[in-house]
């Protein structure tokens, strides 16, 4: 879906860190990131600057599971238009 909405998509991390078991605290081999995605969406031409975190997690040298925290709802609204958002109300 984001690649069909938005051109030139980025993502730039500020830190990866390793992930660790809940329960012991310990190194699990998963690996979370925090970082900023960049881009244009493709129908207004605005660019957006969206901060995230992701987590990962693997199993024989392939993602097997993940999770994406950003704010999505926020995000898709800063690109309609005023008038779009008036007659939805």
């Amino acid at each position: 879906m984001y690649h069909k909405l938005f051109d030139n998509i980025k993502y730039k991390a500020d830190s990866w860190l390793p992930g660790v078991d809940p329960a012991t605290l310990l190194p699990d081999g998963s690996v979370r990131t925090y970082g900023t995605w960049t881009g244009i969406h493709t129908e207004t031409k605005k660019p957006f600057k969206l901060t995230s975190y992701h987590s990962m997690h693997f199993k024989d040298g392939k993602i097997i599971e993940g999770g994406d925290y950003f704010d999505v709802t926020g995000f898709m609204a800063s690109f309609q238009s005023k008038d779009t958002v008036a007659s939805e109300k």
